[in-house]
């Protein structure tokens, strides 16, 4: 593709929608749909996430060079197509039910395109699908040279590439084809552990710690692998890739016994699983890992599709595998394959990435209307920081909106929920009266990056992927208890002043009334909702939770009585 200006790139219509603005080889925005819309992996054309780019550029949609959509339509529709061939009859539903679905707006996207954001034909153009995770994963990383590997359910074809990258170019070496998946086997699990897919998945990967992998020998039943780390699924024990709605056979219920419903109660037997399948992507991981090395013989890795975002298998590949040193892109899944994509239109230019602050902002003046127009008690601080310090070191739980939201599915300092690792209470009640979920999830920790070596084991690698909780490492400090998992791993984020002032500044506050520079940090967000972006999203979240209080700009909002702990 030849070099444009102003570049905007697009995913949409399966999960995690999102745009990417870059304007003469520079990332300016980039929002994920269900931000804006308010609605889980919202999978619909982000017109929401279109306008905040362009609004963040000084933009309109006329002003735009090139759009660049993320997939090749066509060619999704072939593996569709042959797939459901291939299956007949038992895959005539699956075919029916895909065949209406993709002759609407998945297979005549350029079409759709023009008729629903106004633009000439001749400035739409495709992107592989792996070739936008692989252009995100290099090019948003600091290398100028890197092995790239590339892992996730199923783009059009591929569900596994691996690219050597240099010289600004990117060449393909390998790829592994649908229905042969580790993202997709992933997946199943996470379905037959009941949990929700395209969401669940990290559920699994917390719930792996709590078991034992007991049944390894039976994943390798389903999951033929070979030397080279290339691998086979059984499709004996499968059905995804024939049924609209199941995704196993009862071969694979006589291996690993009954599915849990969902919101039954978890056993042993379901964390053992969930070990399991974690052990085992792991392990096929490092041999991709090891194999890619050999064939390039690169010192650098870059990370990218969905499954990048098992922070559990970066750790061990940044332990273990035979890179230096390992970058994830942060936004690794879907949604960020609107920024690959927008990159490759670009013609590749680095955006190194050294924080995820990109989505809208959030000034002072359109806070404090909205504050004062509904009537809001509220406060402004001298210093919001210190205010927020001394109330997290006092053991309460803080939200905390600062500037623009995040890139990626990662609260890292723009919209978290804050709260002190030295209260030995803070993880059960930010589970149970705040985020209202699972008790065995774990919560991650935000350190100072000059702090970090002497609170945790870190390898000698992965400070890129340190700095947006890509990677667990083992804690070293027992008074970071609360912002440990059960086997004393954390996956940390490291906070560097001169990209993240405020955030760090805050720490340094933390640290002042607490002795440490550390703070947990989760999501802005419930259960089964999309992180907030608005100060309106902030405040309705304030309001149906047990926060302490708001942090909102400079603006401070807190309760009339301190909320009740378990």
């Amino acid at each position: 593709m030849s070099v444009s200006q102003r570049v905007l790139g697009l995913s949409a219509w399966f999960h995690d929608a999102a745009a990417a603005l870059v304007v003469d080889g520079r990332l300016v925005a980039f929002a994920q749909e269900e931000r804006l819309s308010r609605r889980k992996n919202d999978p619909a054309l982000p017109t929401r996430a279109i306008a905040a780019c362009l609004a963040q550029g000084g933009l309109n949609i006329n002003d735009i060079d090139l759009v660049v959509w993320h997939e090749k339509p066509l060619l999704k529709f072939e593996r569709v197509l042959l797939t459901s061939l291939r299956t007949f009859p038992q895959g005539l539903t699956t075919f029916r039910r895909a065949m209406v679905s993709m002759v609407g707006d998945k297979l005549w996207v350029k079409a759709r395109l023009v008729e629903r954001l106004g633009i000439a034909p001749g400035r739409v153009r495709f992107s592989g699908h792996h070739q936008s995770h692989a252009a995100a994963a290099w090019r948003c990383s600091p290398f100028d040279r890197a092995a790239v590997l590339c892992v996730d359910g199923v783009g059009e074809w591929a569900t596994t590439t691996t690219w050597r990258a240099r010289e600004g170019a990117l060449e393909p070496l390998s790829e592994l084809h649908f229905p042969h998946s580790l993202g997709l086997l992933y997946s199943v699990f996470t379905a037959f552990l009941g949990f929700r897919v395209n969401e669940g998945e990290y559920k699994v990967m917390g719930l792996a710690a709590f078991g034992e992998p007991r049944y390894t020998d039976a994943v390798h039943r389903v999951l033929r692998c070979s030397k080279d780390g290339s691998f086979e699924l059984d499709l004996d024990h499968f059905l995804f890739h024939r049924h609209p709605e199941r995704s196993w056979t009862p071969a694979f219920e006589a291996l690993f016994g009954a599915p849990r419903a969902p919101g039954a109660p978890l056993e042993q037997r379901h964390k053992d699983l969930a070990a399991s399948i974690q052990q085992v992507l792991e392990e096929r991981l490092l041999a991709l890992c090891r194999q890619l090395h050999a064939d390039t013989g690169e010192s650098k890795l870059c990370l990218g599709g969905g499954v990048a975002l098992n922070s559990v298998a970066v750790g061990r590949i940044l332990a273990e595998g035979p890179f230096e040193d390992v970058f994830v892109m942060p936004a690794a899944g879907d949604a960020g394959s609107a920024l690959g994509a927008a990159l490759v239109g670009a013609g590749l230019p680095r955006v190194t990435l050294r924080h995820a602050a990109w989505g809208a902002d959030l000034p002072p003046e359109p806070i404090q209307r909205f504050l004062e127009g509904g009537g809001i008690a509220h406060s402004r601080p001298p210093d919001i920081a210190v205010a927020v310090a001394e109330r997290i070191a006092a053991g309460q739980v803080v939200g905390w909106m600062q500037g623009r939201f995040e890139l990626g599915p990662r609260a890292l300092g723009q919209r978290s929920i804050l709260a002190n690792p030295q209260d030995p209470l803070a993880k059960d009640h930010l589970n149970q009266r705040i985020k209202f979920r699972e008790p065995f999830r774990p919560f991650a920790p935000s350190v100072r990056a000059d702090a970090s070596a002497a609170l945790f084991d870190l390898p000698a690698g992965g400070a890129w992927a340190r700095r947006f909780m890509s990677t667990t490492v083992p804690g070293r400090d027992p008074r970071l208890a609360s912002a440990l998992h059960v086997d004393g791993s954390a996956r940390v984020q490291e906070v560097h002043p001169e990209d993240q002032p405020l955030y760090a500044h805050l720490l340094d506050e933390v640290e002042a009334r607490t002795g440490l520079p550390a703070v947990i940090n989760t999501s802005f967000n419930l259960a089964g909702e999309p992180m907030v972006a608005s100060a309106a999203d902030g405040y309705a979240t304030f309001l149906r939770c047990d926060m302490d209080a708001l942090a909102i700009g400079p603006y401070l909002i807190t309760r009339d009585r301190p909320p009740e702990r378990p």
